[in-house]
């Protein structure tokens, strides 16, 4: 469960290929937030591996590297002339989670990717293959997209639109800024689900009070009750008005 202890960490990968676990790493960014206090993250890592070392173990193919010579100049850039080996870079992340996990308990850690079934497969597959721990627990992983459906459903269910990453977040190409971004979006989604069922209780307890006889000892009329119908978004409001004449 997401609750206010909970540390979210980010991960995002740029790779040389689609192919699921194998993909060769072109770059990895990640990027912890607390949702206690989410507006800075608590610590980032960025890698950008050196292209033979990542092909030594992975894969590229060519439909990819087609793609990335259609990309802007600033994310070919950060692909290009990595000079980081893979070996040094997986050990970076490591060290990195660690530091911000150690001691904590690891039902309030969750490790968030766009998509899980692809970054956290291939950085799985990379950590078991230099027979390193991976530095988070396969039951911390969660799809980012998944969590973006969950939230975006619950507001339309309380009436409140929002925006989907896609439309808020361009995506960088570049591992730590879409990390960042990434996890920013769901902080941003998770604080108007938030307000918004704040705003609807508190407005229930108001229109419950408004129309409780007892409470204030005058009847209120049925355009008051109509208000009411509005307001909490019922087909029927007698539950709240029993006892309250026209």
């Amino acid at each position: 469960m997401i609750t206010d202890n909970t540390l979210l960490i980010s991960i995002d990968l740029e790779t040389l290929g689609q192919q699921v676990p194998r993909a060769a790493i072109a770059t990895i960014g990640m990027a912890a937030f607390e949702l206690d206090a989410p507006a800075e993250p608590v610590a980032t890592c960025y890698s950008r591996i050196e292209r033979e070392s990542a092909l030594q173990v992975g894969k590229a193919d060519q439909a990819t590297l087609e793609w990335w010579a259609k990309q802007p100049a600033e994310a070919r850039a950060e692909i290009e002339g990595g000079d980081t080996p893979l070996r040094p870079a997986l050990m970076s992340l490591h060290e990195a989670i660690d530091g911000i996990t150690a001691g904590r308990d690891p039902n309030e850690v969750i490790v968030v990717a766009r998509a899980a079934s692809f970054d956290c497969a291939i950085m799985t597959y990379h950590y078991d293959h230099f027979g390193m721990p991976r530095p988070w627990r396969y039951w911390q992983e969660r799809d980012h997209r998944s969590l973006e459906d969950g939230y975006r459903d619950a507001l339309a269910r309380l009436g409140q639109d929002s925006p989907s990453y896609r439309d808020t977040a361009p995506v960088a190409h570049h591992a730590l800024k879409d990390a960042i971004s990434q996890a920013q979006y769901l902080i941003t989604l998770r604080a108007l689900l938030h307000e918004t069922a704040r705003e609807q209780a508190a407005r229930h307890r108001f229109i419950t009070d408004c129309l409780d006889p007892e409470r204030h000892g005058y009847a209120v009329g049925p355009w008051v009750r109509d208000d009411a119908r509005q307001l909490l978004g019922m087909a029927r409001v007698e539950t709240i008005t029993k006892g309250v004449t026209a």
